[in-house]
């Protein structure tokens, strides 16, 4: 089933499409537009729910390329054309363009002999129209016959191959804009990236098409560094390819009551479709504020919030013990957490795992105030009681200082105890820590 915005749109970015789509439709121009956001914020899914929303109404024809898939080509140019001559519907116009596009490419493209160009159309595009497939074969064959001194003629004459592609191009789109959509542009090799958007930019500049791109842009800035010097004002050198940059939010209020992080909002809709994890993730419950707070503490995109849905999953699959509904609420906490420091977490896997760890890390994993934990008698905070949780662990030495007297010791003691109650939970030194190694553990199969 195609993914759309009425089927799914629980971070509200329907509005940003549409408010897109009438900029298109304006006067204005602002092609190619470039849509920002960090990796794994959704950029992909917004792009397709885009485009199946100008499809909704069929009065745009588009194209959907995903740059990283054609990141092993020499040069983009082909890439480009034979893409979007395949999107178009067959027609007059359609067969001028394709004819006009030989010398484009044969130039421009820098064709150097027919195994090449097989190569690359049967790598790259499998629906290529047989006329391009063969015209451009047989061009350069004679090219690479040629020689040097008819190649440099040839270059000569570039600016007129151009003026006719594009009058040809703007014939086939004269009676309906073609959008092309490039995706993942930031996660190409810069030498590719960066020449793609110089083919869009000088090839593609007709009245008809427009670009949108999906890219972090703070990326491709360090694709344009890298490619051409960190001397070089990156951010003043892409605005020259892109008249506007949208913003994809990660945040936005997700209901009429609440506003949380999107990547949380997503893990929430997964673990609700869940028999056995949604009834422990209510808004109001200890749990959801738990990992709520964990996930916007270490920036989780929705790419990690999916990773981290998937690693419960995986966990749920193969663990002894199982989570459930009838389980004791700290236990399924606890193994939650052994899933999250797994997915997320490496060099604290590896503490845990050989007992290094210290109170500094569960400081850092936890993020909570050691001054409050210090005078925390008589607060029901749960992160301070996981943090005793995994500090009563230790040697008297390494937290002496945070419990620092017998009745500290008392009280936090009975606190951890209370967390378990009717559970039971073990009553040595490190068993309940080793609910979050066994949770590790079961992650790597052992």
């Amino acid at each position: 089933m195609e993914i759309t915005f009425q089927t799914r749109d629980e971070f509200k970015r329907e509005a940003i499409a549409d408010n897109l789509i009438k900029l298109i439709e304006s006067e204005i121009s602002i092609s190619p537009v470039v849509v920002d956001g960090p990796w794994g914020c959704g950029k992909t899914e917004f792009c397709h729910k885009m485009i199946n929303k100008i499809k909704e109404k069929n009065e745009w024809n588009t194209v959907y390329i995903d740059s990283f898939r054609f990141d092993h080509v020499e040069d983009p140019l082909m890439m480009l054309i034979t893409q979007i001559t395949s999107s178009l519907p067959e027609s007059p116009e359609k067969s001028e363009l394709i004819k006009r596009a030989v010398p484009v490419v044969k130039v421009m493209g820098k064709v150097l002999g027919k195994a090449a160009i097989s190569w690359a159309l049967k790598q790259n595009a499998e629906d290529i129209a047989d006329e391009l497939e063969g015209a451009v074969e047989k061009t350069s064959e004679s090219l690479f016959e040629m020689g040097i001194e008819r190649v440099f003629k040839d270059f000569e004459e570039v600016e007129e191959n151009l003026n006719v592609f594009k009058v040809s191009l703007e014939n086939v789109t004269k009676d309906k804009k073609l959008i092309i959509f490039i995706d993942e542009l930031d996660r190409c090799r810069p030498l590719f990236g960066l020449s793609l958007l110089e083919k869009v930019k000088h090839v593609f500049d007709v009245n008809g098409v427009e670009f949108v791109f999906f890219a972090n842009l703070q990326q491709v800035q360090s694709m344009v560094k890298k490619q051409y010097g960190f001397s070089i004002d990156a951010e003043t050198y892409l605005s020259k390819f892109f008249p506007l940059s949208v913003k994809l939010p990660n945040n936005h209020d997700v209901s009429q009551y609440d506003s949380q992080d999107n990547a949380f909002q997503l893990f929430l809709n997964n673990v609700s479709t869940h028999d056995q994890f949604k009834s422990f993730f209510t808004n109001q419950s200890s749990i959801s504020s738990i990992y709520n707070s964990l996930f916007i503490k270490d920036e989780i995109s929705l790419r990690d919030s999916e990773k981290f849905y998937n690693n419960m999953l995986i966990y749920n699959a193969i663990s002894k013990n199982p989570i459930a509904e009838n389980k004791i609420w700290m236990y399924v906490i606890l193994w939650f957490m052994g899933v999250y420091i797994y997915t997320f977490k490496p060099e604290l896997t590896k503490k845990l795992l050989t007992r290094s760890y210290t109170a500094d890390d569960i400081v850092a994993f936890l993020g909570i105030d050691v001054v409050d934990f210090k005078n925390g008698e008589g607060s029901r905070n749960l992160f301070n009681e996981i943090f005793a949780l995994f500090l009563l662990e230790l040697p008297e030495s390494e937290y002496s200082t945070l419990i620092p007297n017998k009745d500290k010791l008392k009280y936090w003691q009975e606190s951890v105890r209370d967390l378990f109650r009717g559970g039971g939970g073990g009553s040595g030194r490190g068993e309940r820590v080793d609910i979050v190694r066994g949770a590790i553990k079961t992650m790597q199969l052992c």
